[in-house]
């Protein structure tokens, strides 16, 4: 007992070091929290020149605390299409037209430089876009290149991302990518496609099956207005959720690999990806649903979900824990990395609907992320850093731990964490969640978008006339009855 007083008093002790934006606010469920939160803490560090490129669009990929671009000058697609994501978010949150171009810019690069025509798209350029030879194509990389695509067409409606969506998911569901042997993606392909090679280790991994559906499918899914696209996807996303549970799950954990069974420190073990895959089976459990009447993953997801996010609640502090003490309920409290730390943020969000028992927790995880040293508040630019410590605190020099924009990280899962947050809050607080879209003059009649991977009610819509720079025009709308 006195062991645990004393770690509590250091957590708080850190917090309070660090500072607190706002201290003692309630930070779930509270809306306009998490829209200032976008605006104030993620929205800096990714809206400047130094992170637009030159030109813009050719989004660097490693930046140094500061925001400045570092001596790597290598440009991984998959970050390019991380950024346009951030932006289109953040477009969607705040209705600011320039964040909208700057999207534009980075989809423009990736069709010039990235594409790889009929072969998917090159996964690195050099600084100046022209792609690095002989690299292999990941089934990880590929799904990820798609993500700006679909931001971008929840967002408009654009034919031309839903054209490279369409395209993509051949390669990956019909063409080469897909094993119909196994029933599964496959890990990786050569650059030509013509035939696999290994990816990390022997076996399928998690994050080629996994990431197909949370990069893009899911969303693209959920957004087309088309029945021949929805009916499509609705089985790509069935296939890919079997392959899940009989591929990887086993005792409540979605392993790495199909092989293992044994190596709890295996990259792709961890809280983090287990609990995105219980999202995902979550919503393609809703969606199948709604389409058939079948809940076909409902008895596995309350049989196991509760005492995942219960025990990586970790010490009650505020952080989730990352790795798993021999079972799936027996979670570590260990120093949390901040994609894991929002993934399981939104998903007891995303449960708090029905489950009013992930409030109080979630008041304790948002205020830790909030408060704690994830955000950079002793620079001007702040962002979002990759770690910290379970207590809240840095690591102290270490950039590596404190980068906040590399190979592996961009906006992405922070602004995705800010817009999951506030439409939540939205629906728990009884009011309008308003999103911005932005589509053609000739097609905003028709235009009827779904608030995200949820399903809501329209209940207002507003025209706010053109967006500069661009032939679109902006619409707010407003939803209800989230679900």
């Amino acid at each position: 007992m006195k062991k645990n007083a004393v770690l509590i008093a250091a957590a708080l002790a850190a917090l309070l070091f660090v500072g607190a934006a706002r201290p003692g606010e309630k930070t779930f469920p509270n809306a306009a929290l998490w829209l200032a939160h976008w605006q104030e803490d993620i929205r800096p560090f990714w809206d400047s020149a130094d992170a637009l490129g030159d030109p813009p669009g050719n989004y660097p990929t490693s930046r140094d605390m500061s925001g400045k671009p570092t001596p790597n000058r290598e440009r991984y697609s998959r970050m390019i299409s991380r950024q346009i994501y951030t932006y289109v978010i953040g477009y969607a949150l705040s209705g600011d037209g320039s964040l909208l171009q700057k999207a534009k810019a980075g989809i423009d690069w990736l069709l010039a430089h990235a594409k790889h025509p009929g072969l998917g798209y090159h996964p690195i350029l050099d600084e100046k876009g022209n792609p690095l030879p002989g690299k292999s194509k990941t089934a990880q990389d590929m799904a990820y290149c798609m993500l700006g695509f679909a931001a971008y067409h929840f967002v408009t409606g654009d034919e031309a991302c839903e054209k490279e969506i369409l395209e993509m998911r051949n390669l990956i569901m019909e063409g080469p990518f897909w094993d119909k042997r196994k029933g599964t993606v496959r890990d990786a392909m050569d650059e030509g496609l013509k035939a696999e090679v290994e990816f990390k280790t022997p076996g399928n991994d998690l994050v080629a099956v996994l990431d197909q559906v949370n990069a893009y499918m899911l969303l693209f899914c959920n957004q087309t207005r088309s029945p021949e696209y929805r009916g499509l996807f609705l089985g790509d996303l069935r296939r890919l959720a079997d392959r899940l549970v009989t591929g990887f799950l086993d005792r409540g954990i979605f392993w790495s690999t199909e092989l293992n069974r044994t190596d709890l420190r295996a990259d792709h073990v961890d809280v983090g990806h287990t609990v995105k895959a219980y999202w995902m089976l979550h919503e393609i459990d809703r969606q199948w649903f709604a389409a058939t009447g079948v809940h076909p993953y409902l008895a596995l997801l309350q049989a196991n979900v509760k005492p995942l996010l219960t025990s990586a609640y970790a010490n009650g502090l505020g952080p989730w824990g990352k790795y798993f003490a021999g079972s799936f309920d027996n979670v570590i409290a260990d120093n949390p990395d901040w994609w894991m730390h929002c993934e399981c943020d939104q998903f007891s969000a995303r449960l708090s609907l029905d489950d009013k028992s992930y409030i109080p927790l979630l008041a304790r995880t948002t205020a830790f992320w909030l408060n704690g040293g994830f955000i950079d508040r002793r620079r001007a630019v702040r962002g979002v850093r990759s770690g910290i410590k379970w207590d809240g605190r840095l690591y102290g020099d270490n950039e590596e731990w404190d980068a906040k924009a590399h190979f592996w990280k961009n906006g992405y899962h922070e602004t995705e964490h800010a817009l999951v947050l506030y439409l939540l809050s939205c629906q728990l607080q009884e009011q309008p969640a308003l999103l911005y879209f932005a589509v053609p003059s000739e097609k905003s009649g028709a235009f009827q978008p779904q608030p995200y991977l949820f399903q809501g009610r329209e209940v207002s819509r507003a025209e706010l006339g053109a967006i500069q720079g661009t032939p679109l025009r902006k619409i707010r709308i407003g939803f209800d009855s989230l679900h």
